[in-house]
């Protein structure tokens, strides 16, 4: 079964003569051109195996152009690596290498993996660049690749390329990890329960918590209560009471008449 092959663009810079288009075919095709067209753009395949996976690198060789074109604006864009190219026979070269990485910074908005590499090391006898200029210029853009190379006897050519496909691979992976963790968060963040509203049960030390209470309002409920409890027995005491009282009373006429009716008939006339 076939793996899906992953794409990285590289765009090689730099200035007329430096030797872009011999580094591109070195590394794509594996043999140095006698001669070509520095006025032809192009762009070379290549495909790596990195780990178990495997690359197909597109490298663009840039052709002489006007620094500020919109072809080449797009190209940066369109850059997953750029490597920065001069010649150590050239300070021209090297001095330009300034304008191209402050049009890389305007074209992108994170800045993309680079590459400084010095070509033509071969020319030894025509050095104009020393190698602690270049290291300092490299540090100084804060570019983590630099590499002396030569195309015409293949020195470092794989290195220097091998080393910007690492970058991209590295700098994907941290994107592909940024953007799980703030998925992850996300997700989260969504399937957190809610709170729930319902009435929860009391706890133990709550229901076995002692109940206290006042005197006063303990004997007010159990008046209320005993008086709510026989209404009917009051009446009936009240009703015997009066029933009781009123056959006192007829009894009291009764003898009181008695005595008018027997005093009345004893009387003796002298």
């Amino acid at each position: 079964m076939l793996s899906h092959k992953e794409n990285i663009k590289i765009c090689v810079l730099g200035q007329l003569g430096v030797g872009k288009s011999s580094l591109t075919l070195q590394f794509t095709q594996h043999h140095f051109p006698t001669s070509f067209d520095p006025y032809v753009e192009d762009v070379y395949q290549r495909d790596v195996v990195v780990g178990d996976k495997t690359y197909t690198i597109h490298v663009l060789d840039t052709a002489v152009q006007d620094e500020y074109s919109p072809l080449k604006d797009l190209q940066l864009k369109e850059a997953d690596a750029i490597m920065l190219v001069y010649s150590i026979g050239s300070v021209e070269s090297f001095s330009k290498i300034g304008d191209s990485y402050r049009h890389i910074m305007r074209n992108h908005e994170t800045f993309p993996p680079v590459a400084l590499v010095a070509n033509q090391s071969d020319l030894v006898g025509s050095r104009q660049v020393g190698t602690s200029e270049g290291e300092e210029l490299a540090r100084e853009f804060g570019i983590k690749q630099y590499m002396e190379t030569s195309a015409k006897l293949n020195l470092n050519i794989t290195e220097a390329f091998m080393g910007l496909i690492d970058q991209v691979i590295a700098s994907r992976a941290e994107k592909a990890s940024s953007a799980f963790l703030s998925s992850s968060e996300d997700d989260f963040a969504e399937k957190k329960p809610l709170r729930s509203h319902r009435a929860r049960s009391p706890t133990l030390s709550e229901t076995s918590k002692p109940k206290t209470f006042t005197i006063g309002a303990s004997l007010e409920r159990q008046s209320t209560e005993s008086s709510d409890e026989a209404p009917d027995q009051s009446v009936a005491s009240r009703q015997k009471q009066i029933t009781k009282r009123t056959s006192q009373q007829k009894k009291l006429n009764k003898t009181n008449d008695s005595e008018k009716e027997s005093s009345g008939g004893c009387c003796i006339v002298m």
